[in-house]
Formats: structure tokens, sequence, C-alpha cells
């Protein structure tokens, strides 16, 4: 079964579906088309405990100043900025989990740490002519699964035991090790990810419960207090939790500063 939500914003259309071949599961979020018949705004893409796949088959620019049509976002601990100046939108957007990147290449994650690159440097030049495959395709998802499915590689049981062990004990590595090899995987110290991790659920909750305490969200998200949740949103942010107003289901959000909509891939 497929699930797909829909959401229109400023005459954009983004679906996001949730089935993926029963291989890529733990390592895919979710798949985000987003088209239309009018550009991408300016927007921030939030922090997320994750890295994304975007295939743009018309271009979007990346921090005001990157081109690029196949683009790979690393683990980010700080927004980063998309825009296009197309008149009309078409993309696909793998949202991989956090370590699900570190299944389709032996690059540490650590080097796309807070980058944007070209998905070429990783998946090589073959991407060049799928990306014009997957372009044409009626039906993108099955496509797209069988070419991430040709770079899958099979976790290894120390890396398995890494993100489900309950608790150090059961990683039959020493501490150092296993710091090491989170970071490797993931991109970020332990400290960071449950960091982006907190901050994501607190995201979540705002966009989810209607109306709103933010002693309640501060809390059920586990930071210390409103004021640590406060000062913490909007470091990465740039805006107060207050007034981050939701606007559809948890796809994008409306924060309203100036013209820059802040929005989570």
């Amino acid at each position: 079964m497929i699930f797909i939500l829909n959401c229109m914003d400023n005459m954009l259309n983004y679906r996001e579906s949730f089935a993926v071949a029963p291989q890529l599961k733990p390592y895919i979020e979710s798949y985000m088309h987003i088209s239309g018949d009018s550009a991408i705004p300016s927007k921030s893409i939030l922090p997320r405990p994750g890295t994304t796949l975007s295939f743009d088959f018309s271009g979007k620019y990346y921090n005001d100043d990157t081109f690029l049509k196949t683009a790979l976002s690393g683990f980010h601990e700080r927004p980063y900025r998309i825009s296009s100046t197309n008149d009309s939108t078409d993309c696909v957007v793998v949202k991989f989990t956090a370590f699900g990147l570190s299944r389709f290449t032996s690059m540490p994650m650590s080097e796309l740490t807070n980058q944007v690159v070209d998905a070429v440097n990783i998946f090589g030049h073959e991407l060049h002519s799928f990306y014009h495959q997957l372009k044409e395709a009626p039906n993108r998802i099955p496509l797209l699964e069988d070419f991430l499915l040709k770079y899958f590689k099979t976790p290894s049981q120390i890396d398995t035991a890494i993100f489900t062990a309950t608790s150090l004990q059961d990683i039959p590595l020493s501490i150092r090790q296993t710091e090491r090899r989170f970071k490797h995987l993931v991109g970020v110290d332990l400290q960071t990810y449950i960091r982006i991790c907190r901050f994501d659920k607190a995201k979540t909750l705002l966009l989810h419960k209607n109306p709103t305490r933010l002693t309640d969200v501060a809390y059920d998200a586990n930071y210390f207090d409103q004021a640590h949740f406060s000062n913490e949103f909007k470091r990465l942010t740039g805006v107060r939790p207050g007034k981050y107003n939701a606007c559809g289901d948890a796809m994008f959000a409306d924060a309203k500063p100036k013209d820059v909509v802040l929005i989570q891939f």
C-alpha cells in the first residue's frame, strides 16, 4: 500500500509517499514530490536528523550561489537556503533517516556535514543519465528505488548494533570507537544528534498540537525548561517557537520573518 500526503502552498503541490522497498524501509524516511506552476520561493531548510537527495528538473540555487539539479544535503546543524527563478517546479526529494545515506556510499558522513554537494560526487556520472530517465518516467518512485537498490549495502553487525543497542554494553566496541563510528555513519557526534532530534520532536509537536502550550512542548521534547527550548529553537530557525505557525500537515511552516519561509525536507 502507498500512503500519500498532499498539501498545497502558493500553487505548489507537496506529495509525500511512505511506501518503500522492504530493504530500504529502515533507511529512507519518505519520498517527496514537489510540483506546480510557480517557482519555489526563497526558503530556509530546517535541520532534521537525516540527509536528503534531491532531483530538481529545473534546478535550484543552494545558499544563493550554488546551482544544482542533483543535490545531496548532509546532516545540517543550521538552516540552509534554497531558491529558484524558474516559472514552474518539478522535483523529487529522498529523505534518508539519520544513518540511511551511509548504506549507499562508503564516504564518511562527516565530510557532508553542513554541506550541499552535487550528488554526482557520491553516485558517479551514471547519475546524469538516470536523472533524465527519472524526469521522463510516469511513475518515478519504483524507478528511483531500483536505482538506490543498486548502491545499497547491508549494514555490518557492528553498525546494526550501534543503532539498535539499548546500552553501550551491547556494542562490541570501546566508547571511543563507538563515537568515531557513529560520526562516520551519521555525520555528527552523539550529542549533536540528540540536540537535533530534540529540536525535530519539538517542531513536530508545534505542528501537530493545537492549541500548543510552549511549556508542554519543551518538557515533552526533553528540554530543561521553556527558556532552554525557546533559545535553542531560535538558534536553529531564527524565530521563536511562538512565531512558528503551521501550514498543512507537518510538511512546511510559515515563520513569517520578512519573506522567508521555513520548510522541512
